[in-house]
């Protein structure tokens, strides 16, 4: 006589579910921008509640640098900036969480700099949200610049690309989904035009981006694109059974 004996494993997956970040909007979306070196100060916006605050900013023959008011830690992300010719730029992260103030500012410094500052909520709070970062130069006379590819490493990424040395007077553009938040265009003798552009990713898929300088950039041209992960908002286990007969 034959038995039929059916066996039954379990294996239990555990699944993350992915957060989303998102500008901190306290009324009104919290980015703001200001230049014109040796330096500058931007106008107060309401950062109350941020996870995570950025400053980005690009300037002539040296590093540009950041302070803000509430006081920060500013990280310089990467920990190094990125260089074109003579045009160098940054990205700076604040987290921990940040403080905030309901009309915090950054002051920038730098030579014929422009600074950007921003801050979102949905990351984890600490340096655990940093990804990764990659960026490039180019010398005088590029219209063109891209900070080489990046893959992210979970779906709901923020990212955020940070370009200087342009010297067109019209808006700069750029490609691969991301939407331009601010930008300057130059101005001869007072700052070179840059910008900053963000993108909340839901795939993890290369991201291949290049930033249109409209116009021959006299003293090159330096450019970076970072990744920052979202928060993990919930963990899905999900029952996966194999059976067989003997």
């Amino acid at each position: 006589m034959k038995h039929l004996i059916i066996i039954f494993s379990f294996l239990i997956l555990s699944l993350s579910v992915w957060g989303q970040i998102v500008i901190v909007n306290n009324g009104t979306p919290a980015h703001i921008k200001c230049s014109q070196g040796p330096s500058c100060t931007t106008l107060g916006i309401n950062t109350v509640g941020a996870s995570i605050e950025f400053a980005g900013c690009y300037g002539y023959a040296a590093d540009c640098g950041v302070v803000s008011f509430p006081v920060n830690i500013w990280y310089l992300v990467g920990g190094s900036c990125f260089v074109g010719g003579t045009m160098h730029t940054c990205l700076y992260q604040a987290y921990g969480p940040p403080s905030t103030s309901t009309s915090q500012t950054a002051t920038f410094t730098g030579t014929y700099e422009g600074g950007f500052f921003s801050a979102y909520i949905g990351t984890p709070p600490d340096a655990t949200a940093f990804d990764k970062i990659s960026g490039a130069g180019s010398g005088p006379g590029s219209t063109t610049i891209s900070p080489g590819s990046l893959t992210p490493a979970s779906p709901n990424e923020f990212i955020i690309s940070i370009v200087g040395g342009s010297t067109s007077t019209t808006t700069l553009t750029v490609d691969s989904g991301l939407s331009v938040l601010d930008s300057f265009p130059y101005s001869e003798g007072l700052y070179f035009g840059g910008g900053v552009a963000t993108l909340v990713d839901s795939s993890t898929t290369p991201i291949i981006l290049t930033w249109d300088l409209k116009d021959a950039a006299g003293y090159g041209a330096a450019a970076l694109v970072a990744a920052f992960k979202p928060a993990i908002v919930a963990s899905v286990s999900v029952p996966r059974h194999h059976g067989g007969t003997y």
